[in-house]
Formats: structure tokens, C-alpha cells, sequence
């Protein structure tokens, strides 16, 4: 799961996501663990960053490296 931060205004619930065993109740500022982000309203953490894993192609049997999309910020 990863870290997404809520940039609505006060409070608002959700209830088609399911956080912590409950509907999630999300509040201005606060930052929860979700598999995704609901709607625009929410902001990705950073967090550490692990290295890319290379992986063998069996076509060609060259390494290819996944890397990270780069945030957008506002």
C-alpha cells in the first residue's frame, strides 16, 4: 500500500474505501495507507525510494529497468 495525503477541506467520507477495516472517514492534512488514491482531492507521500529491479527480457537478453513515473507537482 502507499501513503496518500488529503488536501479536501474538513471531513468526507467514503464509503466505497475500505481503510483500516472501516469506511474511510478522511480529514484536511491527514495521511492514511490506501492502494489508491480516491479522486484528485488526494496527494502521494514520497517516501524512501527503492532501487529500480532490472529484469531479463527473453527476447532480447538485455536488462530492462523499471523506474518510477516522476510526481507531478503543482
Amino acid at each position: 500500500m502507499a501513503q496518500f495525503t488529503f488536501k479536501g477541506d474538513g471531513t468526507r467520507v467514503y464509503p466505497t474505501v475500505v481503510c483500516q477495516g472501516s469506511v474511510l472517514v478522511a480529514e484536511s492534512g491527514q495521511t492514511y495507507d490506501l492502494d489508491a488514491a480516491p479522486d484528485e482531492l488526494w496527494v502521494g507521500v514520497s517516501g524512501p525510494q527503492k532501487a529500480p529491479e532490472a529484469v531479463v527480457s527473453p527476447a532480447t537478453s538485455e536488462p530492462v529497468v523499471s523506474t518510477p513515473e516522476p510526481e507531478n507537482e503543482a
